[in-house]
């Protein structure tokens, strides 16, 4: 394509974006100047003055509906997406109790598990697939050494990650199958998977900020339903996550 081919081209294209953004006052502005222009000599002022109502009125109304699609469609866009600023407000809607509930399957990556397996053990005959950092993280050193004020809540993290992997290490025994991984360190994020593969499937995605306290760590549930395609792949990174890992060797874990 020659430049002036191009030139035009662009012209073109550029001419009807801005017809397409601003049609609403090109129509207004239409239909005033036909108005005007069509006018007897002898039209009174208030004749002039309707058609300026009349495009006015055909620009907002025009301006109103396509305000009413676009947040339809953000509406639509955020179904099956739900936000919870604390833990609390999680728990409160959608309680753990209810999430390891018998022919549930479960998939995740949390900082450690603490209060999830311990001293819910049982739980973890539903869990498939669970990631966790290895003890001997670089992030896990920081949590244990930056908190800025208070009790260190992390300051048993290693102690904790060590519990569940043997929790998950006894389910392994009995099933017979593998439960439990290490990743070299911490994405920043907890992943909680439920029935990934069927269509009443969600996760719950939590931001686990350094030296942010865990009551505060916010969280969005994605469901599969309605969210397929993003749900999908977030399941298929974390497929690939689990591929990174490495099995957790016996002597940094059964000495918990």
């Amino acid at each position: 394509m020659g430049i002036k081919a191009w030139a035009e081209h662009f012209a073109i294209q550029a001419t009807l974006e801005l017809i397409k953004h601003y049609l609403p006052q090109i129509t207004g502005s239409i239909v005033t100047a036909a108005g005007w222009l069509t006018a007897p000599d002898n039209a009174p002022w208030w004749f002039y003055l309707g058609f300026a109502i009349a495009g006015i009125l055909i620009c907002l109304l025009w301006l109103n509906l396509r305000k009413q699609r676009d947040e339809a469609k953000s509406i639509k866009d955020m179904e099956g997406i739900e936000f919870f600023s604390t833990r609390e407000e999680l728990d409160e809607k959608y309680p753990l109790s209810g999430t390891f509930k018998e022919g549930n399957e479960i998939h995740a990556h949390f900082l450690s598990g603490e209060g999830v397996f311990s001293p819910h053990n049982d739980r973890m005959k539903l869990v498939r697939s669970l990631i966790l950092p290895s003890v001997d993280a670089e992030y896990l050193t920081a949590l244990q050494t930056l908190y800025a004020s208070g009790a260190n809540p992390y300051v048993h993290i290693a102690s904790q990650i060590k519990t569940t992997t043997g929790i998950a290490k006894r389910q392994e025994k009995e099933h017979g199958r593998e439960i439990v991984k290490w990743f070299d360190s911490f994405t920043g994020y907890s992943f909680l998977f439920c029935n990934p593969q069927r269509d009443d499937g969600w996760v719950h995605i939590t931001t686990t900020v350094p030296l942010l306290k865990a009551k505060w760590q916010p969280t969005y549930r994605l469901e599969r339903k309605k969210q397929k395609e993003l749900f999908d792949n977030l399941f298929l990174a974390f497929g690939e996550l689990w591929k990174q890992c490495n099995v957790p060797p016996k002597s940094k874990y059964e000495s918990a």
